[in-house]
């Protein structure tokens, strides 16, 4: 990892009994994006508000947290880790450290990919029309694993919107 900004908060320890882990964690969530409110650039960054049956945290909050592993979502120790990193990512996504494009996904939605290449981070916003104007609506942020995922970013970089 390269030297991480100044102003980039440092990682969340990640060890001691889950339920505080899982507490201090969810404060970091409610810091910046419930009572932080960033925006991307002039758009305001809206989430998944959804509260799953038997839950009292937001799917959002969960997303950013937890990976897929096809019989459901399982906590990933280096997602959560770097969740302090998300929303001051997006509203400093200006700083050289960061590579941002759109790409146009199969589907027709634009996307906005936000890498932090030094620290291995990627989060995904997509641009949406609301009755207020455009919304960037986030979609995921985690850790990249891997030399497939950082060639994936890389052609979709090379194939940005112009």
């Amino acid at each position: 990892m390269s030297a991480r900004p100044n102003w980039l908060p440092e990682l969340f320890t990640i060890s001691g009994e889950w339920d505080l882990v899982l507490e201090g964690l969810h404060l970091v969530f409610h810091r910046d994006f419930i009572v932080g409110r960033p925006r991307f650039r002039a758009w305001p960054v809206w989430w998944n508000r959804a509260v799953s049956a038997g839950e009292q945290y937001h799917e959002a909050f969960w997303h950013l947290i937890t990976k897929d592993e096809g019989e459901g979502r399982i906590v990933d120790m280096r997602r959560a880790e770097r969740l302090p990193w998300c929303g001051p990512s997006i509203v400093m996504c200006n700083d050289p450290c960061y590579l941002v494009w759109d790409y146009r996904e199969g589907s027709g939605a634009i996307r906005t990919y936000i890498w932090y290449q030094g620290g291995d981070y990627i989060i995904v916003l997509e641009k949406r029309p609301h009755r207020f104007g455009i919304i960037a609506f986030l979609v995921t942020a985690h850790y990249i694993e891997g030399g497939g995922t950082r060639r994936r970013l890389q052609a979709k970089y090379a194939k940005r919107e112009a």
